[in-house]
């Protein structure tokens, strides 16, 4: 029987399955607000009404396989199993004053980038708004949200948004959209589409590089559009809707640590009054880029200290586990 799940379907066709419109706000609430993903267990329901959900409607949609524990404790990278047989990773992180959620859209990425474990597994299919979401419920006390584990988020623009949606409206997760952050390569026509949503999501954008050959050659699904080109869409965001922008600079040894890549790095962040991420190379076995030494790194940064940037170095939390940046593959050798 093809059960459908209740984030995957409209709320029009959600009330034809819980017959009156009050149904929806209890069921809701018993999810959201109790966590309680069992229709059995929702005791305010009529037990009639409970028997046939249970038939026909699904919550939860991901099965958790693994959870591994960073050796500090402050983060976990949780591995699900999909109804499909497939496999996606979420990463959970504690810090002094939040606790993010890092979420996969995609089972793999087409996107291929070289430096990027996700890219070098290949790529399945994109997730439904259920799967996102289950990622989500799996997790707790999620204060902030960034969608930047496995997958390109804007390749699945249309399931992203619906999850976006229950993230961000007050009647379900009610999370702020400036505690949410979507991560992309830059899409120029999506990220215009997301700004025509007039919601203050912040948008981080994977550049690693700004020379368009280097570009191109290290995230060739790029190779369709310029910098210039996805510089005026993140320009465009800003201006519609006021949102934070982050650019995301990942530094690789020997590759795009030189002079002519600061100074450029550095005017393009002046344009977008963006805060500059700067992210040491996480070495993985699919790609044998090397991660610089602190000294390299310092040597880089100091010309944006100089300068006056705002900037950090990301100290990339769950090395130990695989679990930062570019490491996610979904690969479940180690299960």
């Amino acid at each position: 029987m093809n059960v459908k799940n209740i984030f995957d379907l409209d709320k029009s066709d959600l009330k034809n399955y819980f017959k009156k419109d009050f149904r929806y706000d209890q069921i809701f609430s018993w999810v959201l607000d109790r966590n309680v993903y069992d229709f059995k267990k929702m005791t305010n329901l009529p037990k009639s009404l409970r028997k046939e959900l249970d038939k026909s409607l699904g919550i939860i949609n991901l099965q958790k396989e693994k959870v591994e524990v960073s050796k500090d404790s402050n983060t976990e990278k949780y591995l699900f199993k999909t109804e499909d047989g497939s496999y996606i990773e979420s990463v959970y992180m504690r810090y002094e004053n939040r606790n993010t959620a890092c979420i996969s859209t995609q089972i793999g990425c087409k996107r291929k980038c070289k430096f990027c474990a996700t890219g070098a597994v290949g790529y399945k299919r994109n997730l439904k708004p259920s799967e996102i979401l289950s990622q989500i419920l799996f997790l707790p006390d999620v204060t902030n949200i960034v969608f930047m584990g496995m997958g390109e988020p804007l390749d699945n623009y249309d399931n992203l948004v619906r999850a976006l949606n229950f993230i961000n409206d007050e009647i379900y997760m009610n999370m702020g959209a400036r505690r949410i952050t979507i991560s992309t390569i830059g899409i120029p026509s999506k990220v215009k589409q997301l700004a025509k949503l007039k919601k203050q999501f912040g948008l981080s954008w994977s550049l690693h590089t700004t020379m368009n050959d280097l570009r191109k050659k290290l995230m060739p699904s790029t190779r369709n559009y310029g910098i210039d080109d996805l510089l005026n869409s993140f320009k465009y965001y800003k201006d519609e809707t006021n949102a934070d922008i982050t650019i995301e600079f990942i530094l690789i040894k020997n590759i795009n640590m030189n002079r002519k890549e600061a100074t450029n790095l550095y005017k393009i962040s002046k344009k977008l009054n963006a805060k500059i991420n700067f992210i040491p190379y996480n070495e993985h076995r699919y790609a044998n880029y090397k991660k610089p030494n602190k000294t390299e790194i310092n040597n880089f940064v100091k010309f944006f200290q100089d300068k006056g940037v705002f900037y950090s170095i990301r100290d990339s939390k769950g090395q130990n586990i695989s679990a930062a940046c570019g490491q996610l593959s979904g690969k479940t050798k180690e299960a």
